[in-house]
């Protein structure tokens, strides 16, 4: 317990006040725009600290990520995001205790932030070709069991559970994968918002906080001062 409050200690000053627009916009959206419920609230604001805690490097990101995978796995599941759903629940959830155990091992004491590894250019190249072609196979699969949208369902699928498996593992990277998924996102909420769907206001309100988070994400681990070690 005493992480989860300690992670928010020493921070930049704009970055507490990133911290509190994020989650203030969450509530602002679900009063203004139709298609509330407590769930998308509550998902939408799990997700949202899961993320920031992501960028600053801090380990009690994965405790949030639990909860907001849960809840967003069920509200993916009432638009027929079924893609979505499987990711969360199958993927994302198991992947949190994973990446907990593989952050903990290689968490700089004096930082108090994890260590980070970079991917080559050759290996970059390599999973933009495999996340294109099983994005189409994959599309194809979820059009049969009428998908809402299939290809976007598909590549964002995809995209997350290659950015999952960088960030579990400290990849920069990820925040390249997460930055393409964030934007799909938010246009595939944007629909249901649209129509006026149950918990569409603040998961798309999330997914527009994720987007421009993930352009900080990126920032913060491309441009710190650590040695650059390529993994792989």
């Amino acid at each position: 317990m005493m992480t989860l409050i300690k992670d928010f200690y020493g921070w930049r000053f704009l970055e507490y006040v990133w911290l509190i627009f994020s989650v203030s916009f969450i509530f602002l959206m679900s009063l203004i725009l139709p298609g509330n419920t407590v769930l998308g609230i509550v998902s939408a604001i799990a997700n949202i600290l899961c993320v920031v805690l992501v960028a600053k490097g801090r380990i009690s990101n994965f405790f949030w990520g639990i909860l907001g995978v849960v809840c967003y796995g069920y509200l993916a599941y009432q638009q027929r995001y079924y893609g979505n759903m499987l990711l969360n629940w199958c993927y994302y959830l198991p992947l949190q205790f994973v990446g907990f155990y593989l952050w903990y091992k290689h968490i700089d004491k004096q930082k108090e932030a994890v260590n980070k590894n970079y991917l080559s250019w050759k290996a970059r190249i390599l999973f933009g070709f495999i996340i294109a072609a099983l994005s189409l196979i994959f599309s194809y699969f979820l059009a049969r069991y009428h998908d809402g949208m299939p290809f976007p369902d598909a590549l964002t699928t995809l995209l997350s559970l290659f950015g999952m498996l960088l960030m579990v593992n400290r990849f920069a990277e990820q925040w390249f994968v997460w930055i393409s998924s964030n934007f799909i996102s938010v246009y595939m909420w944007w629909v249901p918002l649209l129509q006026h769907q149950p918990g569409a206001a603040a998961t798309f309100a999330m997914w527009t906080i994720f987007l421009i988070n993930s352009f900080y994400g990126c920032y913060a681990w491309l441009n710190n001062s650590q040695k650059r070690e390529y993994a792989v």
